[in-house]
């Protein structure tokens, strides 16, 4: 038996996981510039593979994102966060100091936020992989036995 929901639910799925994905990584990469940042991007990045995972099933989802691909995908980005603060105190600032500030000034161009669009790329990464990765533990979790025998 086919597993997930069904074609209809699935063709639409196919069609807006593309879509919402872009619209997440645009609310990440010009976080710094308009409304939206790494968290709000992040969000958008998890309810994607959410969605994936409803619709199309375990299996599916576990062929396009693992849950231990999210997790190691997750801890690399909080690892480039944490340097990419070590590096803003070895700078002589502050943790997460930005020490990538343009001399010129540019407005409303992509690369003129410093580390901020880094930091936003890293917090939107970490939050998309591990709200991903709860999502499948929670749906994984079986009640004990005793808890299903109650109901």
């Amino acid at each position: 038996m086919e597993q997930g929901m069904g074609f209809l639910v699935k063709t639409a799925a196919r069609w807006l996981k593309g879509l919402l994905l872009v619209f997440a990584v645009s609310l990440i990469v010009y976080g710094h510039l308009t409304h939206g940042d790494g968290f709000s991007g992040g969000i958008m990045v998890a309810c994607v593979f959410v969605a994936i995972f409803l619709v199309e099933g375990k299996a599916a989802s576990a062929r396009t994102l693992s849950r231990r691909a999210a997790y190691l995908t997750g801890s690399l980005a909080t690892l480039a966060l944490i340097l990419l603060g070590l590096l803003g105190m070895a700078r002589g600032g502050a943790f997460l100091k930005n020490f990538l500030v343009s001399l010129e000034p540019a407005r409303f161009v992509l690369l003129s936020g410093g580390t901020i669009p880094i930091f936003n790329l890293c917090v939107g990464v970490i939050v998309g992989m591990f709200l991903f990765t709860y999502f499948t533990i929670i749906a994984d979790y079986d009640a004990p036995k005793k808890e299903r025998e109650e109901k």
